[in-house]
């Protein structure tokens, strides 16, 4: 999954995702403006610091969140090798 490395060995090695952001039911979706043909909508999105994770198998993936930062916002290393010895 991903690059094939753990999310501990980090940046270089572990594959990421960064600037998370999510939506979700009570984000608001208003219309801003309408032009011609053209709806312009905006979407209110949500930093993803906080979210709750879950590996089902982390002797063979693993996940791990980061605090925001400047450069990369709220990111996440992600990965392992899948299918090995220690991974059935």
């Amino acid at each position: 999954m991903g690059s094939g490395h753990f999310p501990e060995e980090g940046f270089g090695k572990a594959s990421y995702v960064r600037n998370l952001l999510y939506m979700d039911d009570s984000s608001p979706l208003t219309l801003q403006k309408k032009l011609a043909t053209i709806t312009i909508i905006c979407v209110t999105f949500k930093d993803a610091a906080g979210l709750q994770t879950f590996v089902s198998k982390p002797s063979c993936y693993n996940l791990n969140v980061k605090d925001k930062t400047p450069n990369m916002g709220t990111h996440f290393y992600y990965g392992g090798p899948g299918f090995s010895a220690t991974c059935p």
